[in-house]
C-alpha cells in the first residue's frame, strides 16, 4: 500500500519525538535503531524509508528534544506575564518531575556530554540547537540591555543545568528536591550581579566555534553550582543526607 505524503511525515514526526524520549532517558550510545522505532510501535524495516543513517535520526531527535523543553518553558512565561516570565521558566525548569524523568527533561542536562563526544555531524547540529534555543530563551531573560539578557541567560542556564546533572545522582527523593529548591531559590532572589566567568564564557562563545560551548557549559554549570546552595542546604547538609542514604542503602 502508498501512502501519501501527509501520512509519511506523521510517521516521520513519531519516530523522532519517540527518539528525543529514549536518548534523553538512555543516552545518544544507548538504544539501537530497532529499540528507537520500537518505542514508536513501528519496525526496523522502515527505518531507512525515513533516515540514511542513526545519527541523522539522532540530530533530529536531538533538535526535537530543544523544540519541546523551548515550547514548555515559553508557555510557562508566557502564562505569568512579562513581569515574571523568566521565574516562572525556572520553576518550570527546576521541577523534580523534570528531574526524575530525563526522557522528558533538558537535552543539555542529558546529552551534553555524549554530544561533545559524538560524530562532527551531530556535534555541529547539537551546537546549533542549543544557539537556537539560547536565541529564543534570551528575550525573556532578566536584563536591561541584550548583553545583560545573553549573560543572565547563560547564568541562569548553567545554574539549572548543574542542579539537574547533581541531582540525578542522588538516591534520596529529599536530596534531590533540596538541590532544585536551594537553586531556584538562590535564582530568584539573585540581584544579577555576576563576574568574571561568565564574561569569559561569553568571549569564548563570540570568538570561536559554537562547540566550544558545550564543554564550557559543563566546566562553570559546576562552578555555578557551588555558589548557589545556601545555608538550609550547605554542602555539610547534603552530606549528612547522602550518609545516612548509603547507610540505609547497606542495611539493605
Amino acid at each position: 500500500m502508498r501512502y501519501d505524503a501527509e501520512h509519511k511525515a506523521n510517521i516521520h514526526r513519531k519516530i523522532v519525538k519517540g527518539a528525543a524520549r529514549q536518548l534523553r532517558k538512555k543516552g545518544l550510545n544507548g538504544p539501537a535503531v530497532t529499540t528507537l522505532m520500537k518505542a514508536s510501535g513501528l519496525t526496523h524495516g522502515g527505518f531507512y524509508k525515513h533516515f540514511s543513517s542513526r545519527d541523522d535520526l539522532i540530530v533530529e531527535a536531538v533538535e526535537e528534544s530543544f523544540r519541546e523543553l523551548t515550547q514548555d518553558l515559553i508557555e510557562a512565561a508566557k502564562q505569568s506575564g512579562s513581569q515574571h516570565a523568566w521565574k516562572s521558566m525556572v520553576k518550570t525548569y527546576l521541577s523534580l518531575e523534570r528531574c526524575d524523568r530525563p526522557e522528558i527533561g533538558c537535552p543539555i542536562a542529558a546529552l551534553a556530554p555524549d554530544i561533545a563526544r559524538a560524530a562532527s555531524g551531530v556535534r555541529k547540529r547539537g551546537s546549533t540547537a542549543i544557539l537556537k534555543f539560547r536565541g529564543e530563551l534570551i528575550p525573556f531573560m532578566p536584563g536591561k540591555s541584550a548583553d545583560e539578557k545573553a549573560s543572565n541567560f547563560l547564568m541562569i542556564m548553567t545554574s539549572m543545568v548543574g542542579a539537574i546533572s547533581i541531582a540525578r545522582t542522588m538516591p534520596e527523593l529529599a536530596v534531590r528536591q533540596g538541590i532544585l529548591d536551594s537553586v531556584r531559590d538562590h535564582l530568584l532572589a539573585s540581584s544579577w550581579i555576576y563576574g568574571g566567568a561568565i564574561s569569559m564564557g561569553l568571549a569564548i562563545g563570540t570568538k570561536y566555534n559554537a562547540v566550544i560551548l558545550l564543554p564550557f557549559f559543563l566546566m562553570v554549570r559546576l562552578y555555578i553550582f557551588q555558589k548557589a546552595f545556601d545555608a538550609r542546604w550547605s554542602f555539610l547538609h547534603i552530606s549528612e543526607l547522602t550518609r545516612k542514604t548509603q547507610d540505609s542503602l547497606n542495611a539493605h
